[in-house]
């Protein structure tokens, strides 16, 4: 559950004692961010952002650099030249697990 925050973005603590910085509820489930069966047939999060700055709630200000997720992407996308054409095998997986 993801709060929403009154007044402040929760990086600092505010005071409890005023009303304004109660918590407004939670992100509704539906409107979390989600993939579902991407045509590319991978989901790759590697705590890089993955939202779009029209994104309704506030999530995060701290973000990974992309530049760890899109190298997860590169290494499945190469793997997947693999056998089948869509799945790593399990040493092409531990490559990537312990890709530096």
């Amino acid at each position: 559950a993801i709060p929403i925050r009154g007044g402040r973005d929760g990086a600092f603590p505010v005071e409890g004692g005023d009303e304004a910085n109660d918590w407004r509820g939670f992100v509704p489930f539906a409107a979390m961010p989600k993939s579902f069966n991407p045509d590319s047939g991978r989901i790759v999060t590697a705590n890089n952002k993955v939202i779009g700055e029209d994104y309704p709630y506030f999530i995060s200000k701290h973000w990974a650099d992309p530049a760890r997720a899109a190298r997860i992407e590169a290494l499945l996308i190469d793997a997947a030249r693999g056998e089948d054409g869509r799945r790593p095998t399990m040493d092409q997986m531990k490559r990537i697990q312990l890709d530096t």
